[in-house]
């Protein structure tokens, strides 16, 4: 749906980029309007582990400022104003930190492990807070509506 409305997408993960790849094409989800930032590794001849090539991304340097406004994803996306943020921790509601010309950036958080005590310091970071692993049907519902009309840029 959001393919087809030319609408980008940023995948930025602290996970490994193969795994992720693989898990996105698997589903049909890697297309041309998928862009993925995450830990590249670097294996030997004998396929042992080498390097993890830089930056390396955790949690609190998934954004814009951290990884270099000049990669060419960042450059195209520049002319946009509007975003949505997903995330599982509060480093992730950082990570539109420095984009350029921002505008709305709806934050939606995932919260699922110790709830109650977690849930004001969420509330704080992100829009909306969605907990105990609630199914996805309001971020499918708000890319629907995205994918639906190309005004939202």
């Amino acid at each position: 749906m959001l393919k087809e409305s030319e609408v980008p997408v940023l995948i930025m993960s602290a996970g490994i980029s193969s795994i992720l790849e693989t898990v996105l094409r698997k589903e049909t989800l890697f297309s041309s309007n998928v862009q993925l930032i995450s830990n590249e590794l670097v294996f030997n001849e004998e396929g042992g582990l080498e390097d993890i090539l830089p930056p390396i991304i955790h949690p609190f340097s998934k954004n814009e400022r951290a990884l270099g406004l000049n990669q060419p994803y960042f450059l195209e996306i520049s002319k946009r104003r509007n975003g949505i943020l997903l995330g599982d921790c509060i480093g992730d509601s950082h990570m539109a930190d420095g984009m350029p010309n921002p505008g709305e950036i709806l934050k939606i958080g995932f919260l699922d492990t110790e709830v109650e005590s977690r849930l004001d310091l969420f509330m704080t970071h992100f829009d909306i807070v969605l907990c105990n692993n609630q199914p996805w049907k309001l971020v499918l519902d708000i890319l629907s509506q995205i994918g639906n009309d190309k005004t939202h840029q």
